[in-house]
């Protein structure tokens, strides 16, 4: 699902394989499923896996940085947030035999809404928080600190992690921050995907 939505991201609908498996002169297929078609196999794929009730929330230790039913309904939430944003819901820059290769053909504001309790999911999971630090290292109050130690003190590991609340978040190694992840890195990934699609894509 994680390599999917790579594709996704840069390309829009690509062959869904599955569960298939091709050897060396097997003739594979090779047309392309449309960007609705991957946004709901990928989300499948997501809930499916969160269903069978096999993967912890968290991991903790030598399994930290594995796969969590977490990471599955992260990667959901990213995933919707995608395809209810302009640049995939109805947008205009693709001509009409390749619109829904790329993007919904039209515009439905109930994407949104999708997208939103994909992300309450994780959100009540319970796990997860924001870092928020309004405060700088010598306790001088700078709101927005948090941000800054997280992404751009560079190395973090005598940076007193600690929140507002108290809590330092270096304690817990599987911290993930998912919930920033999904504020922050996704408005990058976005803002690069239409850098791709509006100036590089003509050039292919």
């Amino acid at each position: 699902a994680w390599y999917y939505f790579i594709l996704m991201k840069h390309y829009g609908g690509v062959p869904i394989i599955g569960n298939n498996v091709y050897d060396a002169t097997s003739e594979m297929k090779t047309t392309r499923n449309t960007w609705a078609e991957c946004v709901e196999y990928v989300t499948h794929q997501c809930d499916s896996i969160v269903s069978l009730n096999v993967l912890p929330v968290r991991r903790t230790g030598n399994e930290n940085g594995r796969a969590t039913s977490a990471a599955a309904l992260g990667l959901k939430a990213r995933v919707c947030l995608y395809a209810a944003s302009p640049l995939f819901n109805g947008s205009d820059f693709a001509p009409a035999e390749t619109k829904e290769l790329v993007g919904y053909p039209s515009n439905d504001k109930e994407r949104w809404k999708t997208a939103m309790d994909a992300a309450r999911a994780v959100i009540n999971l319970g796990a997860y928080k924001l870092f928020i630090r309004s405060t700088d290292l010598n306790g001088a109050s700078e709101p927005g600190f948090g941000f800054y130690v997280l992404f751009q003190a560079g190395d973090t590991r005598n940076a007193q992690l600690i929140d507002d609340d108290g809590e330092n978040i270096l304690a817990k190694a599987d911290m993930k921050l998912l919930i920033i992840h999904l504020v922050v890195v996704i408005l990058v990934r976005v803002m690069e995907d239409i850098f791709i699609k509006t100036w590089l894509m003509p050039f292919r």
